[in-house]
């Protein structure tokens, strides 16, 4: 069974439907770091929104947990880089806030501009008061959008639709795609400059903490208003509420903030900024969606090793074929350094297309198999990049053509040379030192050089019989008849170094290694 700890008040009835075979559920709601490190060692897996934090020192109590899944889009309430280095995946749901973070965009704009807030106030009040509530339409009106990822592009299409001219920012967009939507892309400055309002939906990076501060603020039109419903600390609010208080900007509508839940809160003495506590993924379709998408990426993980949308691995999502060949790699991995004895100048050898576009995670995994039968700690794909530059180990990746095979991968040592590809979903090295073989790596394998000559099976067979040990699969592989072959023998169980020993001592075997896979 595999023990779920479910966080947050992510949907219970969504969950449970989708994680019922196999998945032990444990609804916490929402825990404080010494609730969650006093039972965090008890799960294989973390389900959870924003609420609660996983910081370092859950993490290093968290000695089972394999995947941390993120109800939503942003992780800044998981310490990423420390997950990373135990070796744990954190998959989030890019798409699942998408529309509900937009609405709510245009929610904050429409009622900043319209008063609405203030109207709804007065009237409560009991007055009726028309001339103090004249507000703005949109028509006419030029957006600012900084961020044309999937909400930001999703915005633009209403804005457009608003009948608002709309100019964007973003470097790490195609840009001929946006004008064909109708985004005009400028830089930073000139669109802090012309827009009457300016919209945030970026990631928290290094580069965009604090992206809007008195320097940003300053190139703003007097007019102009502000909506941030991306991250808190996108936006100094010291340097805000100070040019909001002063009249330098008209205008702002903030749905997160610097501190979540913040402590203190000086812009709710300004008229003109309207608050929201984190709302924008808040709808009943929203929590849906990301509720349903994150069990089924947890379920698809643990029921067939599929990793999809995890922000601390290469890729985003993985073919049913490279999935293969990532299992692969990670057995000549395992078989490498057994073989070889350490992990120093290797070569891995791409063959073009498939495996020579996806060779990033491949190597991943193959480091994963060579230093989890080293070290003593967690190793995953994740972190085993991480503990192969700690160690300084020094390896290069080249891209071949592959004449005999579709797709083959081949790691080169000092001593030892292993080819492997697949075949109809069947893994199989079929090259080792040059030789030609057929080996399915799985279980114990023994392998050793020897002369091709009669009695090599007999004898190898009687020897290992004579020790009760079974021999389940044997493979030769020659090069000409009558010279030097390497022989594949998978057994049942494991042969002590005394057997071992003895098989090498046969005159006709050269070296002897027990591989476990």
């Amino acid at each position: 069974m595999v023990n779920v700890l479910v966080l947050d008040n992510i949907k219970e009835e969504t969950v449970k439907d989708i994680l019922k075979d196999g998945f032990n559920l444990d609804f916490k709601g929402k825990l404080k770091e010494d609730e969650l490190i006093s039972v965090v060692g008890n799960y294989d897996a973390i389900l959870l929104r924003s609420g609660t934090k996983i910081t370092k020192p859950v993490l290093e109590k968290a000695k089972r947990l394999k995947i941390i899944g993120r109800a939503g889009v942003g992780v800044d309430n998981i310490d990423v880089e420390e997950a990373t280095r135990n070796g744990i995946i954190v998959m989030n749901v890019p798409t699942g806030n998408t529309i509900s973070a937009c609405e709510h965009t245009f929610a904050l704009i429409l009622s900043l501009l319209r008063k609405i807030p203030q109207a709804d106030k007065s009237m409560r009040e009991g007055r009726w008061d028309r001339k103090s509530f004249i507000g703005q339409e949109l028509y006419g009106k030029t957006i600012g959008i900084i961020g044309l990822g999937r909400i930001g592009r999703e915005v633009a299409k209403r804005a457009i639709g608003f009948g608002m001219k709309v100019i964007g920012y973003d470097p790490f967009v195609s840009k001929e795609y946006l004008e064909k939507i109708g985004v005009e892309i400028v830089e930073l400055k000139k669109l802090l400059e012309n827009a009457d309002i300016i919209t945030l939906h970026v990631s928290l990076t290094e580069d965009t903490r604090h992206l809007i501060n008195k320097e940003t603020l300053s190139l703003m039109k007097k007019d102009a208003v502000i909506i941030n419903v991306s991250r808190g600390p996108v936006v100094s609010e010291k340097d805000l509420f100070k040019f909001l208080k002063e009249g330098r900007i008209k205008g702002a509508a903030l749905d997160v903030y610097e501190k979540e839940p913040p402590e203190e809160l000086p812009f709710k003495e300004l008229e003109n900024v309207i608050l929201t506590p984190h709302l924008g993924a808040s709808t009943i379709e929203a929590q849906e969606r990301v509720s349903s998408e994150v069990a089924k990426q947890l379920r698809d993980y643990f029921m067939s090793n599929k990793i999809t949308n995890a922000v601390n691995f290469p890729v985003k999502e993985i073919s049913p074929e490279i999935e293969q060949f990532m299992l692969l790699s990670e057995k000549m991995g395992r078989t490498f350094v057994q073989f070889e004895g350490d992990l120093d100048n290797i070569e891995l050898i791409y063959s073009r297309g498939l495996l020579e576009d996806n060779r990033s995670i491949l190597t991943s995994c193959f480091f994963k198999g060579a230093l989890s039968k080293v070290l003593d700690v967690r190793v995953s794909i994740v972190n085993s990049m991480i503990f192969t530059k700690e160690r300084n180990v020094k390896w290069r990746e080249s891209i071949v053509e592959s004449e005999e095979y579709k797709n083959l991968l081949t790691v080169k040592g000092k001593n030892v040379s292993i080819s492997g590809t697949t075949f109809h979903n069947e893994m199989r090295f079929v090259e080792i030192n040059g030789y030609p073989v057929s080996i399915i790596p799985d279980g114990i394998i023994l392998l050793f050089s020897n002369k091709d000559v009669p009695g090599v099976i007999g004898k190898v067979g009687t020897l290992l019989g004579e020790k009760n040990i079974n021999i389940a699969r044997m493979e030769v592989g020659r090069k000409i008849k009558g010279g030097d072959a390497i022989t594949c023998v998978k057994v049942d169980s494991s042969p002590d170094e005394t057997i071992l020993s003895e098989i090498s001592k046969l005159p006709f075997v050269g070296w002897i290694k027990k591989i476990e896979l």
